[in-house]
């Protein structure tokens, strides 16, 4: 999940959706219940601080003076494809978007593959098993 503390702070369509998302976010915080910090919106300096360190933006970051985080988004050799369903949520796009952003940002070389008929369950889309096998087995 991609910026966290937008995701768990926000209440417009850049949100996680509560509790079934934001819980998976606060699960590693010992939180198995509706009541953690991103599911109730607590905003703290020290769960901003958590959030931006644990995004997938921001995870593997070196932070920088000043709180600057810098990223390794490129890997040399390495293959990165997104699926993604048309007819997901905006919420999981616009995340989505968010990290493909971030790699087009350090030139890696990406395939994206948007499925029409998608929803956010690739079991339940042949196009969508169709599509993971193909970048699976393609050399």
């Amino acid at each position: 999940m991609t910026e966290l503390v937008t995701a768990c702070l926000a209440t417009d369509n850049r949100q996680l959706s509560h509790p079934s998302e934001s819980e998976l976010v606060d699960e590693p915080d010992g939180y198995l219940t509706s009541y953690g910090p991103c599911t109730l919106r607590t905003d703290t300096l020290g769960n901003r601080d958590w959030w931006a360190h644990n995004s997938v933006e921001t995870a593997d970051d070196t932070i920088l003076p000043g709180g600057v985080t810098h990223g390794v988004y490129r890997y040399p050799n390495t293959k990165v494809s997104f699926i993604l369903g048309i007819r997901d949520s905006y919420r999981i796009r616009y995340h989505a978007q968010k990290l493909i952003d971030v790699f087009t940002e350090s030139d890696q070389p990406l395939e994206i593959r948007r499925i029409a008929a998608m929803g956010h369950s690739i079991m339940q889309s042949q196009e969508g098993l169709d599509a993971l096998f193909n970048i699976l087995t393609q050399p």
